[in-house]
């Protein structure tokens, strides 16, 4: 038995590692198991897999696992069902979630080894750590490439790879990767076998070119003076010629080229991003070329800060999880009984112990034996009440399941489900879930020593995980009157898709959207921001028109949040319990968690980079479903089953030639520098800044949908968080062209309007604006810009 870890042992707090186990039986037939346990302050976890070897066999199995932010090295075992057969400990690294890792997938690295030198992003720069992988070693699982923020592939086989690594790429990058293609001698073996949605760029040929043109703008790099910066570009001193990768551009847009020929190419892929570069990653220019760690600066800096609101020892997966476990505990059996069915209990006992235990007792002329009766009247309605109560729901084992389902393209679904298992009695169970999912345990506490077993295990408790199809968890124990509780994460190809066709013009979103699901989409809408468009219920196969006219973002900042704006009207209804309907109340928790508190639900596309975080242009479908996978099965148990399922899916557009304009709140931005005298505020990730004294400076990045417009006017709203501004603060912005900043006058809470769009807005589509504080003017700000322009 040889164990090798994925991406060389390096993973981040709280994601998944793959580890691949090659193993050979030179002797007799042999079924059993490979175990990794992780131990954890409250018990210990084992990841397992089956596996069967025959008699001269070989055979290379994965098995997937969450280890802790402490572990160093995990153990690898081969049980059989009786005996230890082999074992391995192998060495990890884990890294804080701030780290920006880079996988390298080239037959030589060359000038990719330069990377380590390049700062990411060029402003705040994060620890960067480059990882060596192969083909063989690539997982068949999207899950563990979680913690690359970038996949770089130079001159190899892509043909290679297997069906299941294909779309495990394919998903990494929807869900917010970065993938970066090299060309050269070699694109055409390089891009053979990748998904057609990350290609961005057909290989015709080769070209050799004497000058390379606009790559030499694209990495320029700016020097910061005391008062202004300038932009400083690298010329490239090695003689051509440069091989090039020659061909047609398939997808996306053409950040730097030579003459006709394209040198760099951006293409969005869901939440992702791709590029393609034309020459070869690893030799000439790039080996001997002062500007090379800018070209990856430049290249892979936009969207890349790492929020300071984010903590960098918990991973997105690790947020999301830890606000569902509250969740799953509001169960239907905490209803209470009926308003009649109280009533007329309490009637009956006041009847008995009143009047008719009166009359009894004096039709028998025993009214002294009054103090033994109503005692045991009270006593019999007592374990009455239990007994009822008990009838109805004290033997019940409850299953409730929540599921968020992300539509993603080729019919397929990311899904994530988080299950409960609620038991009346302490006892063990034995849980089946469906499908190939990777399972893991869920605590409602962060601890970095945790492995998600329930609070208050027993020590040297054991919680076996079996990944296969069906998963298994074994060795559950549940006290009485608890839950336990875990996290499902895979991809689906049965759920359907949504078919639609959008358009954005005149500031109105227009098109149609088919439910071809399967099942019925109940409260369906769409929203941006906090603008929210009700569609109603979908049923299958019906096909809906769109007319959402969007608004800038304004002083909604302060407003109510966007999962208390779609269930308002069902929160405010009155209830007979005095609290919100039990169905809308978790709905909202469900939406607040994905959407106010998770980063990588919270902002989508509109920038590269899975950490980026700012305001979205991104259109976002939401809707809920009856049914969803995985079906969890309770072994020697019938329990009763709740299912709670949201399908998200972020929606697309298309812009009209002509005159248009983009509202306030759809340019993604940051705050980049942080005032003397202030800080954060407003809703996390949001662009608001604290004024006291000094300045808070913000860039904002145009997304690629957008940078085909031709920018007459920048829509400046600014707004804070009391409403008006009896004092408005200094506002300027940079302007590119004299590489100074350019003072605004006569800016108000609102609207504004910058005329002269093009010369504040850089190369690669930034934006930055600074906002300084007035004597007398401090408050929280929230600042958000549009454009106007045209599309020729």
């Amino acid at each position: 038995m040889h164990a090798i870890p994925g991406s060389e042992g390096y993973f981040k707090y709280g994601e998944w590692l793959l580890i691949w186990v090659e193993l050979e039986n030179s002797g007799q037939d042999q079924k059993g198991s490979i175990e990794v346990r992780v131990p954890g302050s409250s018990g210990t976890v084992v990841y397992t897999a089956p596996v069967d070897l025959p008699t001269n066999s070989r055979k290379r199995v994965p098995i997937y696992v969450l280890p802790n932010n402490f572990s160093r090295e995990v153990d690898v075992q081969l049980h059989s069902e009786s005996e230890l057969l082999a074992q391995e400990k192998v060495t990890i690294h884990p890294q804080l979630n701030n780290t920006y890792m880079i996988g390298l997938l080239a037959e030589s690295h060359g000038a990719l080894a330069l990377i380590n030198g390049a700062k990411i992003p060029a402003d705040r720069e994060r620890p960067l750590i480059l990882i060596n992988t192969s083909l063989a070693a690539l997982p068949e699982k999207a899950e563990a490439l979680e913690s690359l923020d970038t996949l770089v592939i130079n001159d190899i086989d892509t043909s290679q790879l297997t069906h299941e690594q294909k779309n495990a790429i394919e998903l990494w990058v929807s869900q917010g990767g970065i993938l970066v293609i090299g060309g050269g001698s070699g694109a055409q073996k390089t891009i053979s076998g990748l998904p057609s949605s990350l290609v961005p760029f057909s290989p015709e040929g080769l070209s050799e070119i004497q000058e390379l043109g606009e790559l030499v703008s694209f990495s320029a790099h700016r020097v910061t003076g005391e008062t202004e910066q300038s932009r400083v570009e690298n010329p490239i001193l090695v003689p051509g010629p440069f091989l090039i990768s020659s061909g047609e551009v398939t997808g996306g847009q053409v950040l730097a080229r030579s003459g006709d020929h394209p040198l760099v190419i951006e293409k969005q892929s869901g939440n992702g991003t791709v590029f393609f570069v034309a020459l070869d990653l690893t030799v000439s220019p790039f080996d001997a070329w002062n500007g090379t760690t800018n070209f990856w600066e430049n290249l892979l800096s936009p969207g890349a800060n790492y929020p300071d609101w984010i903590p960098p020892d918990v991973s997105s997966r690790q947020q999301l999880a830890g606000q569902m476990p509250y969740t799953l505990t509001n169960l239907p059996m905490l209803d209470l009984p009926s308003t009649r069915l109280l009533v007329f209990w309490l009637v009956l006992y006041i009847l008995l112990i009143g009047p008719v235990n009166y009359f009894i007792l004096r039709w028998k002329k025993s009214l002294h034996l009054a103090w033994i009766t109503i005692p045991a009247i009270t006593l019999l309605f007592s374990i009455g009440a239990y007994g009822l109560g008990y009838a109805l729901h004290g033997t019940d084992v409850f299953v409730n399941k929540i599921s968020i389902i992300e539509l993603i393209p080729g019919d397929q679904a990311n899904t994530t489900s988080f299950i409960g298992v609620f038991s009346p009695a302490q006892r063990g169970y034995e849980i089946e879930v469906s499908g190939n999912g990777l399972i893991s345990a869920m605590s409602p506490f962060y601890n970095p020593w945790d492995t998600g077993m329930p609070v208050g295990a027993a020590p040297g408790r054991e919680l076996k995980l079996v990944q296969g199809e069906p998963g298994i968890v074994q060795g559950v124990s549940i006290e009485q009157w608890s839950m336990h509780s875990f996290m499902v994460e895979g991809t689906d190809s049965e759920i359907g898709s949504l078919e639609y066709s959008l358009q954005y013009h005149d500031q109105v979103l227009t098109g149609a959207i088919e439910n071809n699901t399967g099942q019925k989409i109940k409260d369906a809408l769409i929203f941006v921001n906090k603008s929210i468009y009700r569609l109603g219920d979908l049923e299958p196969g019906q096909e809906i028109q769109v007319e959402f006219p969007v608004s800038d973002r304004t002083n909604l900042e302060y407003g109510p949040t966007i999962s208390y704006l779609i269930f308002q009207d069902q929160l405010n209804q009155p209830n007979p319990g005095g609290s919100p309907a039990r169905e809308f109340e978790v709905k909202r928790q469900i939406v607040e968690a994905l959407f106010e508190r998770t980063p990588t639900y919270q902002f989508s596309s509109t920038s590269r980079g899975k950490s980026h975080a700012g305001v979205t242009s991104t259109p976002i479908f939401l809707g809920w479903i009856d049914e969803s996978p995985p079906v969890v099965t309770v072994r020697n148990s019938e329990p009763g089953n709740q299912t709670t399922a949201v399908v998200v899916l972020p929606l697309e557009f298309e812009l009209p030639q002509g005159k248009v304009v983009i509202p306030t709140g759809w340019i993604p931005g940051e705050l980049v520098q942080t005032p003397l005298d202030g800080g954060t505020c407003g809703e996390p990730g949001t662009t608001s800044v604290y004024l006291t004294r000094g300045s808070g400076t913000f860039d904002f990045s145009i997304p690629p949908k957008f940078q085909t417009l031709q920018p007459e006017k920048i829509r400046l709203s600014l707004w804070n968080d009391s409403g008006t501004l009896q004092i408005s603060p200094e506002i300027a912005i940079f302007d590119w062209a004299s590489e100074s900043w350019t003072t605004l006058s006569g800016i108000q809470a609102g609207i504004n309007m910058i005329p002269n769009a093009a010369q504040f807005i850089n190369h690669v589509g930034s934006a930055r604006l600074r906002i300084s504080a007035s004597e007398t003017g401090q408050g929280c700000y929230f600042l958000a810009i549009g454009l106007e322009g045209s599309i020729p």
